[in-house]
Order: structure tokens, then sequence, then C-alpha cells
């Protein structure tokens, strides 16, 4: 099995690839690992279209992202906001930048 994490710093494993499961594609960083919700979002937290370049946005809490930078608050505080297709629940993790592909015809 390949794993190409994402979020190596901040949250790991909540996207992969699985060659098992489906095939992987060259530079994908794969789909959603169960149990984790991921979305793609615009400066606003909207949900970006396929091929459009946005922030990653993961839904906390997650049991695989970091909780805080030690005794930072400030630069915790500017890493999370909310984003609006994981509820207001979801964050916004900046500075981590990503497309979400065309689903292809299988």
């Amino acid at each position: 099995m390949k794993k190409e994490p994402m979020l190596p710093n901040k949250a790991t494993y909540v996207v992969g690839n699985c060659g098992q499961i489906l095939p992987i594609r060259r530079g994908s960083m794969g789909k959603p690992i169960p149990g984790h919700r991921v979305a793609v979002v615009d400066a606003e937290g909207n949900a970006c279209p396929p091929d459009t370049v946005g922030e990653i946005a993961v839904r906390r809490p997650d049991p695989v992202m970091f909780l805080n930078y030690w005794r930072n608050p400030r630069t915790t505080a500017s890493k999370f906001v909310d984003a609006l297709p994981l509820t207001n629940t979801g964050k916004i993790i900046r500075g981590e930048l990503r497309r979400r592909e065309v689903e292809k015809q299988r």
C-alpha cells in the first residue's frame, strides 16, 4: 500500500491513496480517509469547484490534527478559521494550498 500523507506538520493521514482500492494517479493526494471530513475552500471558507486552488479545510475535532502551537495562542488562532462546507466546526489550516481534482469516469 502506498501512502502519500497530507499536512505532515498539522494533521497526518486525513487524505491518502491505496492501490488495492482505487488506482493511484501520479501526483494525487488521494481521497479523504474514512472518518475524516476534508474540503478545499476559498478565502471566504466556501467549497472550491474542481480544478481550483484553495486551502485545505479539515473538520475539527480530528484525532490526528494538532491542537495548538506550544504556548502561542495567537499563531494557533491565525491557522484556524471557519470553513462552511464542513459546518461550523470545520477549520481551515492556513497555508496548505491544494486543488480538488475533477472526478474521472471509470
